[in-house]
């Protein structure tokens, strides 16, 4: 940092001297700029927001003459003749390697020929003549566009339990939309298994965040990594001093890219899909507290409507304490012709709440 302001010190003192030599001159004597320098104004105008008169002033010239440039520029882009008074350095006329690129991916696909390429790519909005797309085609293979660093960041892959942890807040309106509670929940990304939870009546803080979390540290033992959002809570120094006493290592989603934190907006998906949050609204803080105890009973221990396609048919209470799947230890169910009865299910539904909104299969009493 200190560098980079001596030479930024440096850079100013050096125009200031240069500005203020040029301006012992009449305008009419000072050299004229070129139309390449009389564009890398204009451009230098509009990257730094500034107006007619300050970018004359920063160049010595009068505004009149930068609002010639501009109009030039506005009415003429194209123009690269001698006497045209602005013109880009270099002249841009070739197309970009990302529309060569995707022309020889289309024709390499089997498209069809320059003029169905050409159509294709005009419904596409890109107006680009047959003609160019076969120069195009016939060209040397463009080299595939750079990949974005962004694109290629890694991200933590949650091996075993206990290994990732993801904690986020939820909104779920009450009744009549009077207020909201907030949710807030502790999941295993590995085994799919809420760990710890709680409603708050207000946006949490990072005190309660970090105490929720420490209640799950303290039942189920402290995770190597954790991904959050960058809510509030997660971003304070408290709840980060939390984690790092306990050794943990703090990652976020990535801001803007849909599926950074997936698996718990998944979770939340699921969890509000089967309390029918949005139509049954709760009322009470007590209300809610009771229809997610079950509703986080039912998803973390019972058979939850379908198997756990990410855990191959597993519940998560199955993976995150290592028992065997049940769905391992399954047998052939009886078969029988048309209208033949070979006795009854060994089996029924129950449900766990009055609402009869939990289903689960139980053994059949003898």
């Amino acid at each position: 940092m200190k560098e980079l302001e001596l030479r930024l010190a440096k850079a100013e003192d050096e125009a200031d001297i240069l500005r203020k030599r040029l301006a012992k001159l009449p305008s009419r004597q000072r050299p004229h700029y070129t139309p390449s320098l009389r564009f890398r104004i204009l451009r230098f105008m509009k990257t730094h927001v500034l107006s007619l008169k300050e970018t004359a002033a920063a160049f010595l010239v009068a505004p009149q003459t930068v609002a010639r440039w501009f109009h030039e520029a506005t009415r003429h882009p194209e123009r690269a003749t001698v006497g045209s008074l602005v013109k880009p350095t270099p002249p841009v006329r070739r197309f970009a390697d990302v529309v060569r690129h995707l022309v020889q991916q289309m024709d390499a696909v089997g498209f069809g020929g320059k003029e169905k390429l050409a159509r294709t790519l005009a419904r596409a909005n890109w107006r680009i003549s047959d003609r160019a797309v076969g120069t195009i085609r016939r060209e040397k293979p463009v080299a595939p566009p750079p990949v974005d660093p962004s694109s290629t960041l890694r991200c933590v892959q949650a091996r075993y339990p206990n290994h990732v942890w993801m904690m986020d807040v939820t909104e779920i309106p009450s009744l009549f939309r009077i207020g909201s509670f907030k949710l807030v929940v502790v999941l295993d990304v590995f085994a799919r298994m809420p760990l710890a939870g709680r409603v708050f009546l207000f946006e949490p803080t990072a005190h309660a965040a970090a105490e929720l979390f420490g209640r799950a540290v303290a039942r189920h033992g402290a995770p190597r990594h954790f991904v959050s959002d960058r809510g509030s809570q997660f971003t304070d120094g408290g709840f980060r001093d939390t984690l790092k006493q306990r050794r943990v290592g703090q990652r976020f989603g990535a801001v803007g890219r849909t599926g950074s934190i997936a698996v718990i907006e998944r979770f939340w998906k699921s969890l509000k899909q089967k309390l029918a949050l949005h139509s049954h609204r709760p009322l009470t803080l007590s209300d809610i507290e009771g229809r997610l105890r079950v509703g986080l009973l039912h998803y973390a221990y019972l058979a939850y409507l379908r198997p756990h396609q990410a855990l191959g048919g597993a519940v998560p209470a199955e993976v995150y304490f290592g028992i065997s799947p049940a769905h391992e230890r399954a047998l052939p169910p009886p078969r029988g012709r048309p209208g033949q009865w070979v006795g009854e299910a060994p089996f029924e539904i129950a449900f766990l709440d009055a609402d009869r909104r939990h289903p689960f299969l139980v053994p059949r009493a003898a």
